[in-house]
């Protein structure tokens, strides 16, 4: 609990007072939600409603630039095919 709210009073602006036995730092903690969010994603890749649940965005389906990346790849090999001498 102390630790808790010595991280309060950092998020305020205020020094904390226990520096030896708070360890909260903004920068540290960004990092390791990133990691969370990355290893969430992959643990449950199938489960989406899941990450919802957790405030992950989870999409359902392919943006725009993902389905035309896999057009444009099966048109750039399609012209590479084409072209090469037999």
């Amino acid at each position: 609990m102390q630790v808790f709210l010595c991280a309060l009073g950092a998020l305020g602006g205020n020094s904390c007072p226990h520096r030896v036995m708070c360890s909260f730092n903004l920068e540290n903690d960004d990092k390791w939600y990133a990691q969370f969010i990355t290893i969430a994603r992959v643990a449950m890749r199938d489960k989406k409603q899941l990450l919802e649940k957790l405030g992950i965005p989870a999409r359902t389906t392919k943006t725009a630039a993902q389905s035309a990346g896999y057009r444009k790849a099966a048109e750039t090999l399609a012209a590479s095919r084409s072209t090469q001498p037999m």
